[in-house]
């Protein structure tokens, strides 16, 4: 049989249209369009924190310093102005530096007297708290040893804060250095392991979270926090944060007050915060 001959212009006719061919792809811009830098990241293992709706909460936010302890007390106290439910968490700032108070105001931030240790002082705070019965949230200085000293002179601290009606919950704030690690390590080694425990991971301080992350989350501690309930946060970065802080206004409060651009950025960091928090959502006061 004679081979029919085919011009090579009329190749493309053997096999049909190339659209008829060949497979569609999906264009992913996951990469250019998430929210800074990640997109998704699903929380490790349960999907919410225990239940403590109800409880009196002692709120303790703990790491190295500008980790972002500071910036979410700020963002926790004015969530509970805005409930306005009459019973407003204690604001405890345990820095020499008291950089909450240039935020909410001196007289709304308690922190040791001039010449008084933070250890003993914040034991005096814990026996008030018992006998009010309100909750609190406890800004520590970067590398405090407050919590470590109370955890190797009290055997299973959580237990014994328990045992008088304070409920703990712990936030240890990572920038994503292993050596962040080092406080949480230390104190789940003395035994102090709250089942409210969270790791937030401050997305502000790197510049591409799921690569700069990934090394911390690989660590053998880290893994061990997670097998044992600890929840996964990110913390989305705020891009007017320069302009929040500079007018020295609550983040709420700066609504439409900041002008151009960083109006936008800071109602979605709002959006963004209440989506990052809400696994643990019964754990704020």
């Amino acid at each position: 049989m004679a081979k029919v001959k085919v011009e090579p212009t009329d190749i493309l006719s053997l096999f049909g249209a190339p659209s008829e061919v060949l497979p569609s792809v999906p264009l992913d811009v996951s990469h250019l369009t998430a929210r800074n830098g990640h997109a998704g990241h699903a929380v490790y293992g349960d999907v919410r924190g225990v239940d403590l709706t109800g409880k009196q909460k002692l709120v303790l936010l703990c790491g190295d310093n500008r980790n972002g302890k500071t910036f979410l007390a700020r963002w926790l106290s004015e969530q509970a102005l805005l409930r306005d439910d009459g019973n407003p968490p204690v604001l405890l700032a345990l820095d020499d530096k008291r950089d909450l108070c240039k935020f909410v105001g001196e007289n709304a931030v308690a922190f040791p007297p001039p010449g008084t240790a933070s250890g003993p002082w914040f034991e005096q705070v814990l026996n008030a708290l018992e006998k009010t019965g309100r909750s609190a949230i406890g800004d520590f200085g970067g590398g405090d040893h407050i919590l470590l000293d109370l955890a190797r002179e009290v055997p299973r601290l959580h237990s014994a804060l328990a045992g008088r009606g304070i409920t703990p919950v712990v936030l240890y704030f990572l920038s994503g250095r292993v050596s962040d690690l080092t406080l949480a390590t230390a104190l789940e080694g003395l035994g102090f392991k709250p089942e409210a425990c969270a790791l937030v991971l401050n997305c502000a301080q790197v510049s591409n979270p799921a690569r700069d992350f990934e090394q911390i989350r690989h660590q053998p501690e880290y893994r061990a926090l997670l097998e044992r309930g600890a929840i996964e946060l990110w913390m989305p970065k705020h891009f007017a944060a320069a302009a929040v802080e500079g007018r020295r206004l609550g983040f709420a409060a700066a609504d439409g007050r900041l002008g151009g651009f960083d109006d936008g950025r800071n109602a979605a960091w709002l959006l963004a915060m209440q989506e990052a928090m809400a696994p643990i959502s019964s754990w704020l006061p």
